[in-house]
């Protein structure tokens, strides 16, 4: 604003002036406000000194001398007026501080250099919010409670005052964004639950406005990662595995077609899942990074036909977390197994008047299989069933007899028998089965013929032994004992049998020239079973009686005749002699030397 003016005074007195007088600022200190905005030329302050001299001397023109090194301000050097005309900044400078001279005409001129103009620059609102560093980023655990500080949003304003002061919210969020900020602060907190598995990572933006009229403001985008926690376990899709085996498949055989494997919504280290088999069962093992299950040992169906494995997926996290399933392994049978007897051998026994199809004996073998493969039917083979006596049911193992057997022609079987299951192939066992033929009283006594001849000789000793009459009897045991006794011809009693023995003894004194033959007829009973034979017993004549003479006479007729006077030779007459033995052929008497002597030639049974 102008400053004052002087007046002077007209006298009439004229004085002639000196240039005595040094220009004095109508102010010592000069305070003027600008905005910072103000336009180039434009006119803050005019400046304003006197002189008390006269005319020339009193001529003050100015001039800045300090301050306005930058060259903002220029000042117009007779009227005082100060104007703006660079831009000002009051973000860069906020008070300038002109040193100005008031100088006057006067020879030699004066001058006052003790005018300060105080430029104070003031705020516009020219600058918006300036966030220190962008993008921001930041981390937080998905536990992270609600009310969690979790990033500092910082903006400046180089502007003062109001202009300066910032308030900050969030854009592009949605009303599930679990995140708010002070607007003051600019501090980003937590507002509800957090769930890396569901959100990992957050994108928004953040606005920081200032209070200037009309305010600016400045955005920045924001990235929120939700660091995982182990919340979550480890999950299998099934709490149950059902899988078949046979038993036969080889070591490192997979036990599941598919892995089994547990899936774990954590990421890291609590995601990462360690497999376990709870229980040590030594057919089975479980990779411990994969799951997957194979076998470790050979599986038996008839040792174990199924196997429930439960199997542990454990994180690493920190507290580990774990899900466990099980897996029932059902193992096929294959046919492994033969059958087995439950006898070594079989006996049996059977009447040989059993009629057809009569039971034996049963046989009886287990397959440890199961279905097909353990069922079993029995057979005979190879003409290994006594050339067809016997057959065997094949479901029941019942051995029986096809027809009539005959003890007597076979005295036992030796059979051999098989067990065979159904597998494909199909196994069998043999087994031996020994069949004795139990004898029935079926067959009479045999006589070797049915006439005997028996020569005894006369006079034997009453009791003594005359013959040995025995039968055979193809039985066996008791069918086979005979008993031996007379039937018919033994009247009156002459001879007794022994029923046991069939010796034959006699009752009497045997004399041949009473009776030289017996006929009786014998009977060997193995009841109620008999058979006869004729018995010829024929007696052999003994020399047992001596020759008998009567008296009688010899008359030689040729005697007279011989001229020798010897006694003639040869038969001279026949000696009526008599003997009871009939087998004595001839008895002659020989007469020599008028000395008879008795001659018997005897021919009995072809001996002399």
């Amino acid at each position: 604003m102008p400053g004052p003016r002087s007046a002077t005074v007209s006298v009439h007195i004229t004085v002639l002036d000196e240039n005595d007088n040094v220009p004095q600022f109508s102010q010592k200190r000069y305070v003027v406000a600008v905005r910072e905005d103000v336009r180039p030329h434009s006119e803050i302050l005019r400046v304003s000194a006197s002189d008390q001299d006269k005319d020339g001397n009193a001529a003050v023109h100015y001039n800045i001398i300090s301050g306005n090194s930058r060259g903002q301000f220029a000042i117009d050097s007779v009227t005082g007026e100060i104007q703006v005309v660079a831009p000002l900044d009051y973000e860069t400078e906020r008070e300038y501080m002109l040193r100005l001279r008031a100088q006057d005409n006067g020879r030699p001129p004066l001058s006052n250099n003790t005018g300060i103009v105080s430029v104070q620059v003031t705020d516009v609102n020219d600058n918006p919010p300036i966030f220190v560093s962008t993008p921001f980023q930041a981390t937080v655990l998905e536990s992270a409670p609600i009310g969690h500080s979790i990033l500092h949003i910082q903006a400046i304003d180089t502007d003062n005052g109001d202009n300066a002061r910032l308030e900050y919210r969030l854009t592009g969020t949605g009303t599930d964004t679990p995140f708010v900020i002070n607007a003051a602060t600019g501090w980003v907190t937590v507002s509800s639950e957090l769930d890396r598995e569901s959100v990992e990572h957050y994108f928004f933006g953040v606005e920081a406005r200032d209070y200037g009229a009309p305010p600016l403001s400045a955005t920045a985008s924001v990235t929120i990662t939700v660091m995982d926690v182990n919340d979550n376990r480890p999950e299998f899709l099934q709490k149950e595995y059902y899988v078949r085996l046979n038993e036969d498949a080889a070591v490192g055989t997979s036990v599941v077609m598919v892995v089994i494997s547990a899936t774990d919504d954590d990421v890291g280290e609590n995601a990462r899942i360690t497999y376990y088999l709870e229980d040590n069962i030594p057919q089975f093992r479980i990779d411990p990074a994969s799951g997957a299950i194979t076998l470790q040992a050979e599986l038996d169906y008839e040792d174990q036909m199924t196997y429930t494995l439960a199997i542990t997926a454990r994180d690493n996290g920190i507290p580990q977390k774990s899900d466990t399933t099980y897996v029932e392994v059902n193992v096929n049978d294959v046919n492994d197994n033969a059958p087995q007897f439950l006898s070594p051998r079989y006996q049996g026994g059977v009447s040989e008047d059993a009629p057809p199809f009569t039971s034996v004996l049963q046989i009886s073998a287990t397959d440890r299989d199961a279905h097909a493969n353990g069922r079993v039917q029995y057979t005979f083979q190879n003409g290994e069933d006594g050339d067809g006596d016997f057959t065997i049911e094949p479901t029941s193992g019942i051995v029986r007899t096809v027809r009539r057997l005959d003890r007597e022609s076979v005295p036992f079987y030796e059979l051999t028998a098989f067990a065979v299951d159904r597998g494909v192939p199909p196994q069998r066992t043999p087994v031996h089965i020994q069949v004795s033929v139990m004898d029935v009283n079926d067959n009479a006594p045999v006589f070797p013929a049915d006439d005997f001849e028996v020569l005894v000789k006369e006079n034997s000793a009453v009791g003594s032994i005359v013959a040995q009459i025995t039968a055979t009897d193809p039985d066996e045991g008791p069918n086979a004992q005979i008993m031996y006794q007379i039937v018919e011809g033994n009247i009156p009693e002459i001879f007794q049998m022994d029923i046991f023995s069939g010796e034959l003894t006699s009752l009497i004194d045997l004399d041949y020239e009473k009776r030289n033959e017996y006929v009786i007829v014998v009977q060997a009973t193995s009841a109620p079973l008999v058979s006869r034979a004729t018995v010829r017993i024929r007696l052999v004549d003994q020399n047992d009686n001596g020759p008998q003479m009567q008296d009688f006479q010899i008359i030689f007729n040729n005697f007279v005749s011989n001229r020798s006077n010897t006694f003639p030779s040869g038969v001279i007459g026949h000696v009526p002699a008599h003997d009871p033995d009939v087998s004595d052929l001839l008895c002659f008497y020989l007469i020599c030397q008028f000395v008879c002597v008795c001659v018997c030639k005897a021919y009995r049974l072809g001996s002399l």
